[in-house]
């Protein structure tokens, strides 16, 4: 369940592919995800780190949508997430904006713990 999290998302974004276990893979419960397969996360953690941020869309809890970006400290760690959740009435529609919010300002946290400026600079571990 926990990969139903846009939080849970975005810290495991760190994560190398090598790294990862199956057993952190699908979803499960009675809400269905589009993580289905362990390929299926992989794919997922390679889009949050190309946009720099993850997204949940009815995916956790039915009615609620969200995002998350990743907080990393000055060794590069990601040491917390910044999420952002609403009903998806009011907030579906603006994920992805939300999203690109999110990520800036968990860089700015970032930034203030020491990471670098540049995301790109931060290779996945």
């Amino acid at each position: 369940m926990a990969r139903a999290k846009s939080s849970a998302r975005a810290v495991t974004s760190s994560k190398a592919r090598r790294r990862i276990s199956p057993r952190q893979g699908p979803a499960t419960g009675h809400i269905p995800s589009k993580i289905k397969t362990f390929n299926d996360l992989c794919q997922e953690i390679a889009l949050i780190r190309r946009r720099g941020y993850a997204v949940v869309d009815e995916e956790f809890e039915l009615g609620v949508v969200g995002v998350s970006a990743p907080v990393y400290d000055f060794k590069q760690r990601i040491v917390a997430a910044f999420n952002v959740s609403a009903p998806k009435q009011r907030f579906g529609r603006h994920l992805e904006q939300a999203g690109a919010l999110a990520a800036k300002v968990a860089m700015e946290f970032s930034t203030t713990l020491g990471a670098p400026s540049e995301p790109a600079a931060r290779p996945p571990r």
